[in-house]
């Protein structure tokens, strides 16, 4: 790989571990939940890529900030964050990133500015890809912090211990990365791996849709004054669970009707058990996946 300043490319990518765990061959530092970005900044330039080669530049001006920081050209890898109350907020986030009305876009970079969390230094006017992450780590912590940039920090050896106290914290998870580690685009590597803060709950199945090769579940939370639709998840029509859903009988008074063609409601009598990230601002589940089915 040999990455060009001012040249769009995608970024490496993360495996991904169920649990966390100690090693002294790797350094942990906290995910956050914002978009992955590539930032290419100089004195006299400033540009912004999606972890899919798109130019996001003009979406987030308040960045542009930080180009006082810099003496010279570098590509910077990291993550556009919005905070709430001092935690990464994605739902925030996401409503920003909707916006396409330039005044509007301004009016919020100066009311809810977003900050880049940078994790990864990958040119300082030579390509650094080849080199080790903790070289480029070294070199990545001397520019400055500012008010729209700060440096991701990180702890050695003890990937358990800090893994606990996003749990405590409500934070989304983890990033454990080989110390030797080299950069390559667009390949999802061994040696960066994300851990997690997930949650696991029950939900009733109230309606099913089917597209080619999977069923979509719709889901319900039953509280004990209210139903409330929580989101859809996907599984194989060859899926055994697939047989249960698709022979449930199916009902005329459903326990919620959504404004959705081609949904098939049924008696709710069958639950789940899906493992998500976390509820957004509305109740849907973020990436959630299904475990299994509670018969």
């Amino acid at each position: 790989m040999s990455i060009k300043f001012g040249k769009s490319f995608k970024p490496m990518l993360l495996s991904e571990k169920r649990k966390a765990f100690d090693s002294e061959d790797y350094i942990y530092e906290l995910k956050f939940d914002g978009f992955r970005a590539i930032l290419h900044i100089g004195p006299d330039y400033f540009k912004i890529f999606s972890r899919n080669g798109q130019d996001i530049t003009d979406s987030y001006p308040e960045l542009k900030s930080i180009k006082k920081l810099v003496k010279k050209n570098y590509i910077i890898d990291g993550e556009i964050v919005s905070f709430e109350n001092d935690r990464p907020s994605f739902s925030k986030l996401q409503k920003r990133s909707r916006l396409k009305n330039d005044k509007k876009i301004l009016i919020e970079s100066l009311e809810n500015p977003v900050c880049f969390v940078a994790f990864d230094l990958l040119f300082d006017g030579s390509d650094l890809t080849s080199k080790p992450l903790l070289f480029r780590k070294e070199k990545l912590a001397k520019i400055k912090d500012g008010n729209s940039f700060v440096k991701a920090t990180y702890i050695k050896k003890e990937g358990i211990r800090l893994f606990q106290k996003v749990k405590n914290l409500k934070l989304e998870g983890i990033v454990a990365k080989k110390i030797d580690s080299t950069y390559s685009e667009d390949y999802r590597t061994p040696e960066w791996i994300k851990i997690k803060n997930t949650k696991i709950d029950t939900f009733t199945i109230f309606a099913y849709s089917i597209r080619e090769t999977k069923l979509s579940l719709y889901l319900a939370e039953k509280k004990s004054t209210s139903i409330k639709y929580v989101g859809k998840v996907s599984i194989s029509k060859t899926h055994p669970f697939s047989r249960s859903v698709i022979a449930t009988p199916r009902t005329r008074k459903p326990l919620i009707t959504l404004e959705e063609e081609d949904l098939i409601y049924i008696k709710p009598s069958l639950k789940c058990e899906i493992e998500y990230l976390e509820k957004t601002s509305k109740g849907i589940l973020r990436h959630p996946v299904f475990r299994r089915n509670c018969e």
